[in-house]
Order: structure tokens, then sequence, then C-alpha cells
């Protein structure tokens, strides 16, 4: 006899199918057998295959009426004494099978004193060894981890060479799992060292370096803003060369000026420490357990506008390859509608023009001034709001863990630009993100072009975006496409070498589109595609790009109606 059923297990369906096969095929080899069970003793096994039972049960065709009470009775003991099951109490002790009633009634005499629950146990399962049944309660280890075990009952003998069937069969299937547990950890690491790797290599190689010995780099960029006035390069020159006290101290004749661009520059640290907090945060939850929670978050305001504002990132993302603040640019569209941020002058009542009253399209480089600036009765004094904008909430995981995966991919697409598209962007003196929201899978299917066909999965349940960046080419779509398709991890669970900013961006889609640890390794993920996309250019017309194209969860909210007497409740679509 030889089971054939037991294969690559990687779902809650495929493992919940291989054992009803498995039990079924017991059932028809031995006609006695009229019940058996697989208990999932190890805890892990119960996250690896979120949502399975602790123990499945499988009755034969033939299982009788009488012996279909007895299991609905412990079933019900179980649920109200989980603690106290047959497992614990050969545990208990020091045994690894029940065979007969005698060793059913010696566990449970051992262990009464410690689990009075135990006596219970034993007064629910004792009529299984009671004729005309006969049972076999087994357990199956893993070196010295108890994994399975496993409960069979007959009407009649339990055949020895049933016995040794079962527990070779279930050995296999704990050493199964087990390797899988151990793939599951050593993703998880690789996971949390690739993060943790590219963090230092972006923040503490290129961002940090620019904070430290070069700040004054970003005041000099800013102070070009449209909102600004004046020139102000030879203050700012005594400010690199004397630093903010001295500056302070000895040019009393511009201390306004100084306070503006200190509170400028001040105010882009702080959001920069806040975004590099956040962070840590979203690598610490990467490296242990992905949340199944998160809330609501406007797409624009949650998403895109902080990242859009994170002026200290922006302009040192690029700054060793001498790309800075102000060349970087977003053309942000929600549906077919473009997002810009604006301001909108104060009317001068005494001498009103038209132009006066112009909203002021504002760049990145404008966001610093605007998000910077600060009156001295509190609120922004150059306050900025979207334009052409459509909420769109949508559900982000862990609250705001999944906005840094966003950024986390963000990240990656304006610096693999940078670094592989530099002659172009120096050329041209301008970088040019587009990040395009969809409502529906049809409206993003109408926009790309993927001669494979479009591999995201197709729900009403998902919005899908697309970011590209103006300086990459389009022709290298199927290319970087398969490269973000590798395994993080081989088999063997050693980390696939190379490619560590696209396996980030795999990693952080998987968290974004609410996908579990494992489908990190997916060779053909059905939350991220690099395809060919048509995106809309500053001037209104329509390029083709290289487009990053990403799933996130809808966010739905419930209403809860109390209705009263004498009430009419309608509903409509």
């Amino acid at each position: 006899m030889e089971f054939k059923f037991w294969g690559r297990i990687s779902s809650v369906e495929q493992l919940k199918k291989a054992l009803q096969e498995w039990a079924e095929f017991i059932f028809r080899q031995y006609s006695g057998v009229v019940y058996i069970n697989v208990g999932f003793i190890l805890e892990d096994i119960l996250s690896l295959y979120y949502g399975i039972e602790k123990f499945l049960g499988f009755r034969s065709p033939r299982c009788p009426g009488q012996l279909g009470k007895i299991i609905a009775s412990i079933n019900d003991f179980m649920r109200k004494y989980p603690d106290a099951c047959l497992y614990r109490l050969v545990q208990s002790c020091g045994f690894f099978q029940i065979p007969d009633l005698n060793r059913l009634e010696e566990v449970t005499i051992r262990s009464r004193e410690a689990r009075y629950e135990h006596t219970l146990c034993y007064q629910c399962c004792e009529p299984l060894w009671r004729d005309p049944f006969e049972s076999y309660y087994m357990t199956v280890y893993y070196e010295r981890v108890f994994v399975l075990d496993s409960l069979v009952v007959c009407e009649g003998k339990v055949p020895p060479v049933l016995v040794d069937y079962i527990k070779s069969d279930l050995q296999y299937l704990a050493g199964y799992l087990m390797y899988r547990l151990a793939i599951r950890y050593a993703l998880r690491s690789a996971v949390a060292a690739i993060m943790a790797r590219n963090m230092s290599h972006l923040l503490g190689s290129h961002i940090e370096p620019g904070i430290q010995n070069d700040l004054i780099s970003l005041v000099r960029t800013v102070s070009n803003s449209q909102l600004l006035n004046g020139n102000v390069q030879n203050l700012i020159n005594n400010v690199a060369q004397q630093g903010w006290p001295s500056a302070f101290r000895w040019l009393t004749n511009q201390h306004e000026v100084l306070r503006d661009l200190y509170q400028i520059q001040q105010k882009a640290l702080d959001r920069y420490a806040l975004y590099r907090q956040r962070r840590m945060d979203f690598i610490a939850r990467v490296a242990t357990d992905w949340p199944a929670w998160g809330a609501g978050f406007d797409f624009y305001i949650n998403f895109v506008r902080p990242f859009i504002a994170n002026s200290v990132l922006l302009h040192f993302v690029g700054y060793s390859d001498g790309v800075h603040l102000d060349w970087l640019d977003f053309d942000v569209y929600i549906g077919g509608s473009k997002v810009t941020e604006q301001y909108t002058p104060p009317q001068d009542t005494e001498q009103h023009t038209p132009q006066q009253s112009q909203p002021i399209v504002l760049s990145p480089l404008d966001m610093a001034v605007s998000w910077g600036l600060v009156k001295s009765e509190g609120g922004a004094r150059y306050p900025s709001r979207p334009d052409g904008y459509t909420p769109v909430t949508v559900w982000s995981r862990g609250g705001d863990m999944a906005i840094q995966a966003f950024h986390v991919i963000l990240e990656n697409i304006i610096r693999n630009s940078i670094k592989h598209c530099l002659p172009s962007i120096k050329s041209n003196k301008k970088l040019r993100i587009g990040i395009r929201l969809f409502q529906t899978y049809q409206e993003l299917s109408g926009a790309v072009k993927c001669p494979e066909g479009l591999r995201l999965k197709a729900s009403d349940d998902l919005v899908y975006v697309v970011i590209s960046s103006d300086a990459d080419c389009p022709n290298m779509a199927k290319e970087l496409d398969q490269k973000i398709c590798e395994p993080v991890i081989k088999e063997t669970g050693e980390r696939e070498p190379g490619n560590w900013g696209m396996k980030e961006i795999k990693i952080a889609a998987a968290f974004l589109g609410n996908r579990g640890l494992e489908e990190v390794n997916n060779p053909n993920p059905d939350f991220v595609q690099i395809c060919k996309v048509q995106m809309p250019k500053e001037n209104g017309q329509v390029v083709e790009q290289l487009g990053y194209c990403l799933t996130l969860p809808r966010f739905y909210y419930v209403g809860i109606l109390e209705q009263g007497a004498g009430d009419v409740v309608s509903a409509s679509a």
C-alpha cells in the first residue's frame, strides 16, 4: 500500500484537500476504519496555514451514528477545555501513544492530581475504547519537537500495519511542515536583512552624509523657490562659512531672512526625522509578524503628499550624483484628473489686480517653503492645498505601515532612475515621477502594454497604482519584470544574491497589497508587475513609460442601523 497524495502543500486549501484524500484512501484500504483525525499541535503550523483548524477529523461513510455522537461530545469538550486534550494528557505522563484502554486509564490516573480536567477527558474518550470500537492514539515528533497527533477509530481490532502506515505518513508530513516553517523563518530573516541593508544603503549612505556634510545646500536650493523673494546667496554663503549662531550674531540686519531660512531647514529636518522613525518601525514590523489588521487612509493626502513634502529625502537621494531637490517633480493623477499643490496669495484690498488672486502651482522645492514657514500666530505662511483632488480611501496594513511600504517603492524607483539614467536626467535637468491611481482593473488594462498579459490580480476589492519615471527606458520593462519575479530565497533557504532594490520593491509591494510573507518568494507575483504604461505628461499628452504596477486594497465603511418600531429602512445600490 502506498499513498501518493503528499506533494507541495502551500495553502490551507491544499493541506485540507491532501488530508481529506489521505483519509479517504485509508477508508478504502481498511474497511474497519470509521474515523481518523490529525491535530496540529505545534502552534506555528496554525500561523503558517492561517485559518486552519487545530484538529481535522474525517468520518468514513460507514461511521455509525453512535460514534458520531461520541466524536461530537469530544469536540465540545475540547472547545471548553482546550488544554486538557489527549496530547496534554500523554505529555504530562511522558508517553507517546495510547494503544488501549489500560494505557488510557494509566495516563489518566497519573495526571489526575495535576489536572482535574484530564479526568473529564478520560470520561469523554473512554467510549472510543469500548466494544464495538477500538482506537489508537499516537503523537508525531520531529527530533524533539511535538508536531502532530492522530486518533484512529475502528470497528473491531486496529491492525498493527495500519498504525505503522499512519505513523510513517504523518512522520513525512511532520518533516514537510517543519521544512516549510524553516523556509518561512529563512524568508523572514532574508526579508529583514534586505530591508535593513537597503535602509542603510539609502538613508545611511546617501541621505545622512548629506545632512552631516552639506545641509546648507538644501537651504541654498530652497532659497530659489518662487515663494521667496530676493537674492540671498551671499547671506547663505556667510551661514555656510560661519554657521547659524554666528550669522544670527553678526548679521543683525538680516535677522528676518535668516529666521525664515533656518525655520525652513529645521522643519524639513523634523519631517525627515519622523519619516526615518516610521521607516524603522516599518522594518521592525516586516521583520517579525505581518499584521492582518489595518485602517483607512486617503491615498493622496496620506500616501503621496508627505513624500512630495519630504524635502531632505528628495534633496539628498540624488545628491552624490548632482541631482537635487529643484530637479525633481511629480505628476500625480487620480483617475483622469491631475492633482497639483497650489498656493493662492491673499488679495491686496487696496490695489487688487487679477494676477494677485491667481493660484501658484507648487513644486517639491516650493513645498519645502510652504510646509516650512509658520506665522507668528500659528498656521502656514504659504498654505498649500491640493487642486483637482478626488478623495480615495484605501486600506493601509498595520495603520500607517503600508504608507511606508509605498514610500520604500518610490525611493527605489527614484534612486534606480538616478543610478542608471543619469545622463538623460542631467541633459534635461529634470526628473519627473509619475503616480497614477486606477479605480478599476479595466482602467488599468486599457493603459498598460504587456505582451505576456497583465499578471496583477483582477478584483473589485483592489485599486491599482502605477509609478513611473520619465528617465527610464520602456523597452527595459520585460528584463526588469523578470528581476522583480526572482525569489528572495532558494529552496534551501539561502538568499538569492543581487538585485536587492528589486527585491525590496517586491517585499514592499506584497506588504502594500496585503499579501502573506510567503508570497514574497512567489516567482509569479500577482501584486507587482513592471510593464509599459501610458502615462500623462505635464502638457497633457500621453507618453509610453516604464511603469511599476501595484495593488492596494480598497477600504470599506460599514454602517449599522438600529431599526426602531415603525421605522422603514431601505437600501439601494
